[in-house]
């Protein structure tokens, strides 16, 4: 498919936010997925991989030394996309558990409001480390439930932690006043009053 006509189409609709780079980006992954091998082809073509060898594949060059599948290889992005591959995907996914909680300010918003882990005055990468480790023990020592194939595990705890920190944490924080959505509230370390 010519660029111009892949542009024009997640433009067209609203798959992309930054057209031109996000159109070499998508056209890059499926010259990776049609044309190589790899970790990240067999779990697309066959629904089976490995969660080590996923994020070391999603993070891999071509001859060439560009990426072979930008935009899914970043920090956050990589550790999601293995867990959206084996839930809602379908893929069995070994060594799923080793998949961290892809942090953002909303993962940290939710982590330190908890009581989690104190990251307080740390940049967000260097945040990150505490916090994944912070979750991977405390998952590790509970029962966490979640979907087919990723249950028991942080990849499971990762979507709830960012909706309570983008739709909890943020309205509470933006009110200036504790508004409880569940019991996981009562351990709030935000500081301020509760509504009555």
């Amino acid at each position: 498919m010519p660029f111009d006509t892949l542009l024009a189409l997640l433009s067209d609709n609203g798959v992309s936010q930054r057209h031109k780079p996000d159109a070499g980006a998508w056209r890059s992954i499926a010259g990776s997925l049609a044309f190589g091998s790899g970790s990240v082809c067999r779990v697309v073509d066959c629904g089976v991989g490995d969660a080590k060898e996923l994020l070391r594949d999603l993070r891999s060059r071509d001859r060439e030394g560009r990426p072979r599948f930008p935009m899914l290889r970043g920090p956050k992005i990589g550790p999601m996309w293995v867990r959206v591959m084996a839930n809602p995907g379908g893929a069995k996914i070994a060594h799923i558990d080793t998949i961290p909680v892809a942090v953002d300010v909303q993962v940290r918003r939710a982590t330190e409001n908890l009581g989690v882990a104190d990251t307080q005055g740390l940049r967000l990468g260097e945040a990150k480390p505490k916090i994944q480790s912070a979750w991977h023990t405390a998952v590790a020592a509970a029962r966490i439930g979640g979907p087919s194939g990723i249950t028991g595990t942080s990849a499971a705890l990762d979507p709830a932690l960012w909706f309570f920190g983008k739709y909890g944490c943020s309205y509470c924080e933006s009110v200036s006043q504790r508004v409880p959505i569940s019991r996981a509230c009562n351990h709030c370390q935000l500081g301020i009053s509760s509504r009555a």
